[in-house]
């Protein structure tokens, strides 16, 4: 598939960048290739995703997927417990960004690592 074939080196993006490719950042063999296809919105607010993904960005999913049913059943908890925490750390994210000021105290939020 040509989506997959680096424009420069005219190599697989899941090998190794051939020498001098000026795209060699786009080579990533440790990870697959995934993106949304369609996204159907409904009036209800909710909508429905469909994805594209390779063979290899499947294994991955799978693989991460399982990884957090183990360790859920180890640790005795309901995957809702992870699902409702994430959601509620993005909920928590969105506030503090909500509730910024700007100009005010920004001298103590500037670090001197520049």
């Amino acid at each position: 598939m040509d989506k997959y074939i680096c424009t420069s080196c005219r190599g697989s993006l899941f090998a190794e960048p051939e020498e001098g490719c000026a795209l060699m950042t786009q080579h990533n063999k440790d990870a697959g290739i995934l993106g949304v296809e369609t996204v159907e919105e409904h009036e209800d607010g909710s909508a429905t995703y469909q994805f594209h993904m390779d063979a290899h960005a499947r294994g991955l999913l799978a693989e991460e997927g399982l990884k957090l049913v183990l360790y859920c059943a180890a640790a005795n908890m309901d995957m809702q417990l992870v699902y409702d925490f994430i959601e509620d750390h993005i909920k928590y994210q969105k506030d503090e960004l909500t509730e910024y000021e700007f100009g005010v105290n920004d001298d103590e939020n500037t670090s001197n690592d520049r």
